[in-house]
């Protein structure tokens, strides 16, 4: 597989990072599902949403089928596309992974990441000591309290009090270090009361 030219020292402020989840996380296409892990990853990347990344050895394998796609991310590595056949048709390049990542994201090796607008992607989150007590919730996650808290929060940016601004979500806001297309551009919207529900 090609890597191609690594981006890593052309910008040096730009960070991935991976830390385990703490729950189960789970992938279906409604009924069928495609993956379950209590080993799940996620990660942080700058100029990217948060992604899951599920352990290759809890696919299942037998509902996915290898795809001709390749992309070329110059911080992580080629990735490769998996498509899941659905009778006579199919779902296009739902997962991808990256076989052979750049040393620098070497942490996602043998681990896969699926579409959230294509298939259903849950975090199942454990709250009490007893194992049955669970939250399952549907993955990206847009915050928590605090960052709801600090983005009504808003602060004066002039000395009279007429103007005011609230800091960016994320922070730094994406875009900051690669250009996102006007095609790729998303906008979360997310309802203050459940969050804080």
């Amino acid at each position: 597989m090609t890597t191609g030219e690594s981006a890593w020292d052309r910008f040096p402020g730009y960070e991935i990072t991976i830390e385990p989840w703490r729950g189960s996380a789970r992938v279906h296409h409604g009924e069928l599902i495609l993956a379950e892990s209590d080993a799940a990853i996620v990660v942080h990347e700058s100029d990217h949403q948060d992604q899951l990344y599920l352990p290759v050895a809890d696919v299942r394998w037998e509902h996915l089928t290898a795809s001709l796609h390749h992309t070329v991310c110059p911080f992580k590595g080629e990735a490769a596309y998996w498509s899941l056949p659905l009778g006579d048709d199919v779902l296009p390049d739902v997962a991808w992974a990256y076989p052979d990542p750049l040393p620098e994201t070497a942490g996602l090796r043998d681990h896969v990441a699926f579409y959230t607008d294509r298939v259903e992607v849950e975090l199942i989150e454990p709250w009490s000591g007893d194992s049955t007590d669970a939250v399952t919730y549907r993955f990206p996650t847009w915050g928590d309290v605090t960052d709801l808290v600090r983005l009504i929060d808003v602060v004066d940016v002039d000395d009279d009090g007429a103007r005011h601004t609230s800091p960016p979500y994320p922070d730094p806001p994406l875009g900051t270090f690669l250009e996102i297309p006007p095609d790729r551009r998303s906008r979360q919207v997310v309802e203050g009361g459940h969050l804080l529900a």
